[in-house]
């Protein structure tokens, strides 16, 4: 433990010194000063309203991981608390580059759609949901087709490698649409709509996911637990695509005002 501690501070150093060295020693045409560190309210303001919902997904992640532990322990054991984290863990690194897709999509967005390029904002996001959407379906085959083998890379034990395998099927089935949601979650960010895009982060990870892991388990036991992930998804998938179909007639009409002018 004290090792992996050591090498997290050493790792953050490090960057730390890189991006420092970047911006101050390299052909960078942006150079910090301490004059940029003055607060200014109007971005102040701006920052914390588009970066708040970024905030309240972190923190409600930590309460649902504790929420799922807790719910699984009482219909469970600790044997399916460490099942739960390895599905996890592999899902984290099917997700990471959906989620860098996802931040290089909302910066290019951010600018078109400041520029009111709007017709490349949505070219951008189309192309930003094909590929994600491949990554998740991909994510998807593997842990839905070769959960066995994907769980022995953390355990030898053939007894905990079988019960693993269906609560990971389970977890996964709304795999698939993991590319749009995250996709169309970041649009909203991108181009400075605060409130839809808290209201997407808070309908599916609080509205639709918390009350899932205490409803559905009293009909489904332990596996109602598992089911919840992909309910809220799905409900999820929902509510976003209303908000996403919202969104591009509201940039098609900008483009007829364009064009009209």
């Amino acid at each position: 433990m004290r090792c992996a501690a050591i090498a997290t501070i050493i790792s953050q150093l490090v960057s730390s010194i890189f991006i420092i060295s970047y911006f101050n020693y390299s052909k960078s045409i942006f150079k910090p000063t301490l004059q940029m560190f003055k607060l200014k309210k109007p971005l102040v303001k701006n920052i914390i309203s588009i970066g708040f919902p970024s905030f309240l997904m972190a923190v409600v992640d930590s309460v649902i991981f504790l929420l799922f532990n807790r719910t699984i322990l009482h219909y469970g054991s600790d044997l399916y608390i460490a099942i739960a984290g390895i599905t996890i863990r592999i899902i984290d690194l099917i997700v990471m580059p959906i989620i860098g897709m996802a931040h290089g999509f909302s910066t290019i967005a951010s600018f078109n759609y400041g520029a009111k390029s709007y017709e490349r904002v949505k070219k951008v996001m189309g192309e930003a949901v094909l590929w994600t959407t491949i990554i998740a379906i991909l994510g998807f085959i593997g842990t839905m087709f070769f959960p066995e083998q994907l769980i022995s890379i953390f355990s030898d034990d053939a007894a905990f490698i079988n019960k693993g395998i269906v609560p990971m099927r389970i977890i996964v089935i709304m795999f698939p649409a993991l590319g749009f949601l995250i996709v169309g979650g970041s649009l909203f960010q991108a181009i400075g709509k605060p409130v839809p895009a808290l209201i997407n982060t808070l309908f599916r990870q609080v509205i639709f996911l918390i009350p899932a892991f205490f409803i559905l388990p009293l009909f489904f036991g332990l596996n109602g637990v598992m089911m919840a992930w992909p309910v809220s998804d799905f409900l999820a998938f929902l509510v976003t695509g209303i908000f996403v179909l919202r969104e591009i007639r509201i940039l098609n009409k900008n483009l007829e005002e364009i064009k009209a002018a």
